[in-house]
């Protein structure tokens, strides 16, 4: 074998072991949680730092007075119509689960 053929076969086996280690580290390191999309509402134009992560919503909100806090609003999911900034807190109308159906026997 020529020195050129040693010297690509080595430089070969590094690149091989480089792309190996990626690999192993890419499917070991953990992964942040999938982030899903803030919904619409009027809590858009006080709130900053908005996430959602699962069920749960979280932003910085505005207060009356100018400052400033974390607010997290929980069971997203149930949520109906708007969800607002009531100074500095995340609001919105939980809907109540609905009535199991129950058909009459007459």
């Amino acid at each position: 074998m020529t020195r050129a053929c040693v010297g690509a076969t080595h430089n070969l086996k590094i690149l091989a072991g480089a792309v190996a280690a990626l690999l192993i580290t890419g499917s070991v390191v953990p992964l942040p949680a999938h982030a899903q999309s803030a919904p619409a509402g009027s809590y858009r134009g006080s709130c900053t730092d908005v996430r959602v992560e699962d069920r749960t919503l979280t932003a910085v909100c505005r207060i009356a007075d100018g400052r400033e806090q974390r607010t997290t609003l929980t069971d997203l999911n149930r949520c109906v119509g708007d969800i607002g900034n009531d100074n500095g807190m995340l609001t919105c109308n939980h809907g109540e689960p609905m009535a199991p159906f129950h058909e009459d026997h007459k």
